[in-house]
C-alpha cells in the first residue's frame, strides 16, 4: 500500500488511465489487491501497485487474482511504485517473484530518487532494459521532473499526460472555491435588491397614506 500522497496518487492516476484505455472484455487492470499464481500454495503472494492482465474481462470485480480463476492467466504487466521504506533486498525479491511467475514487463517507479526502471521478458527471463522510459505493452512514457521529485507519464500515442490525480483534486476544489465565491456573491445582491424593495415598499404605503 501507498505509505504517502505522492504513492497514491501516482498509482489511482495511472489506474484510471490504464482502465480507460483499456478496460474491458479483452483486458483486466488493478492494484493493491493480492495475487496468487499458484493452486494450492496460498503462501505465494504479492499484491502489486498497478497491474494488467490482457485477454481477461474488467468485470466483475475480484477479491484476488488467482490465475487457475482466470483460465491460467496470470499477470501481463506490473508497475510497482517504491515506497520509502523499501529496500533493495525487498525490491530484489520482488523482481524474482515477478520474473518466476511469468510477468512480461516489470516498471520500477521511485518518485523520491526520480529511478525509473522497465523490465522486460527476453530469453525467459525479466531484464531490465538500461536507458528505457517506455513501457511498450501498455504505451506509456515516464519522466523523472528533476528537482521536484516527481515521475510524470505520457501516453506514447499522443504525448498526452496522464494527470497526476492530486493536479485533478486541486482543480477541482479551485473550481468549487470560485462557485462558492461567486454563490456568495449572489447572495449578497439579492439580498440587497430585497432590501431595496422592502425600502421602496415602504415608501410607496407613506404616500399612500
Amino acid at each position: 500500500m501507498a505509505e504517502n500522497e505522492t504513492q497514491l496518487f501516482l498509482m489511482i492516476a495511472l489506474i484510471a488511465h490504464l482502465r480507460a484505455r483499456f478496460g474491458g472484455p479483452d483486458a483486466h487492470i488493478g492494484g493493491d489487491m493480492f495475487w496468487y499464481p499458484v493452486e494450492h500454495h496460498p503462501r505465494i503472494v504479492r499484491a502489486p501497485d498497478v497491474f494488467v492482465v490482457f485477454g481477461r474481462p474488467q468485470a466483475p470485480l475480484r477479491r484476488t487474482w488467482k490465475n487457475w480463476e482466470e483460465d491460467g492467466h496470470g499477470l501481463d504487466t506490473v508497475i510497482e511504485v517504491v515506497s520509502p521504506s523499501n529496500t533493495r533486498l525487498h525490491l530484489t525479491r520482488l523482481h524474482n517473484f515477478y520474473d518466476r511467475h511469468g510477468v512480461g514487463e516489470y516498471i520500477v517507479l521511485d518518485p523520491e530518487s526520480g529511478r525509473i526502471e522497465i523490465n522486460r521478458r527476453r530469453a525467459g527471463r525479466l531484464q531490465p532494459v538500461v536507458g528505457e522510459r517506455t513501457a511498450v505493452s501498455i504505451g506509456v512514457r515516464f519522466e523523472a521532473d528533476r528537482p521536484a521529485e516527481l515521475i510524470r507519464a505520457f501516453e506514447v500515442a499522443t504525448g498526452v499526460e496522464i494527470r497526476d490525480v492530486h493536479d485533478i483534486l486541486l482543480s477541482s476544489e479551485r473550481q468549487i472555491a470560485t462557485i462558492d465565491a461567486q454563490s456568495s456573491q449572489l447572495d449578497a445582491q439579492a439580498r440587497r435588491i430585497a432590501e431595496l424593495e422592502a425600502q421602496l415598499r415602504a415608501m410607496e404605503s407613506g404616500d399612500a397614506s
